[in-house]
């Protein structure tokens, strides 16, 4: 990202369970936020 033209990334991998109904596992969430 940072080769764009973003500038102060942040990134922030984080993991949460789902647990409804039939729908049970974990997910993983890559959250990259960044400035222009």
């Amino acid at each position: 990202l940072t080769k764009q033209g973003f500038k102060n990334i942040k990134i922030k991998l984080f993991e949460r369970y789902d647990d409804d109904e039939g729908h049970k596992h974990w997910h993983k969430v890559l959250e990259a936020t960044g400035q222009k």
